[in-house]
């Protein structure tokens, strides 16, 4: 792999950290020509979490997601001073193409500051490590995998899970969100025994939504394109929620809306604008982003100052 400049959020007076995977293993970092389903690690993600606690980090985040991996995690952890053998106790060098090998996890030098800090996941997608629906089936693809690859990867899961099963006798594979980030998820929840919440529901109790929503009036937020897929954890959708739960009306404004607005309505959203419509298309709206949202603004203070 070749060496990039990754960041991460510390906050000194809480001693928390929070990392986001994909700025050292992400998809985006790479050209499509330089896609390695097979070999591509996790490793870097580990040393911004080795950062962290050198820091002085008791509480770490870290967000899954838009990966270029599908090492199950094994980077991270060998980064962590984990040990992977094969059955001649030969160190295997951590990736997906390596994961069928594994037979032992050698934990002798593992950083010890990871016993006393708190390790939270943040996943907003529910996919398990294994199957139709799992890490490399639905994800592969999008990172080069050929369909040889994704039989060779799924049984290296596979293997892996049982592996980790007869280590911590933790049974992950079917795990919601264990697919997460090429099986990173799954990785977490083994090998460090990290708790794997909702990306929206922590940075919400991050920002202690309870308190700053006890004196509001009205909610506004916003996605990109308004889906299916929205209803599954996505951050609009568990604020909608949250302020429904509060009687607090919450409108949301699309770069897209897909199909009826009756099922965002369901959701929980009060209001649903899109800067799209029959007659500005996707490219348009995103060259007129700037005055479509003022537009809308405008539109929102209007129908907002009729209801009060």
């Amino acid at each position: 792999g070749k060496l990039i400049d990754a960041t991460y959020l510390f906050c000194k007076s809480r001693k928390l950290a929070i990392i986001e995977s994909a700025t050292a293993a992400g998809l985006a970092l790479l050209k499509p020509a330089d896609y390695d389903p097979m070999h591509a690690n996790t490793f870097g993600v580990g040393q911004l979490i080795h950062a962290a606690l050198n820091e002085g980090s008791k509480q770490i985040i870290l967000g899954l997601g838009g990966s270029a991996t599908n090492d199950a995690g094994t980077g991270l952890a060998h980064a962590m001073g984990f040990r992977f053998l094969d059955n001649a106790n030969n160190e295997i060098t951590p990736c997906g193409a390596n994961l069928s090998r594994i037979t032992h996890i050698d934990t002798e030098n593992i950083d010890p500051r990871l016993a006393t800090t708190r390790l939270e996941i943040a996943c907003d997608v529910s996919n398990p490590l294994l199957g139709q629906n799992g890490a490399i089936n639905v994800y592969g693809p999008q990172k080069g995998a050929t369909r040889k690859q994704i039989a060779l990867l799924e049984q290296g899961f596979q293997h892996f899970a049982r592996v980790l099963e007869c280590y911590y006798g933790k049974p992950v594979s079917q795990k919601k969100g264990a697919g997460a980030a090429g099986g990173l998820g799954a990785g977490m929840m083994a090998l460090f025994n990290g708790c794997l919440k909702s990306g929206a529901d922590l940075l919400l109790d991050l920002l202690e939504f309870e308190k700053l929503a006890a004196d509001v009036d009205l909610i506004i937020t916003s996605e990109g394109k308004l889906d299916t897929q929205t209803q599954f954890g996505k951050a609009p959708y568990v604020l909608a929620q949250r302020a429904a739960n509060k009687g607090i009306p919450c409108i949301v404004i699309a770069g897209q809306v897909e199909g009826n607005y009756q099922r965002y309505y369901d959701m929980g959203f009060s209001e649903v604008f899109s800067l799209c419509s029959n007659t500005i298309n996707p490219d348009r709206a995103m060259k007129e982003a700037s005055k479509l949202l003022s537009d809308t603004s405008k539109n929102i203070a209007s129908l907002t100052h009729k209801n009060l």
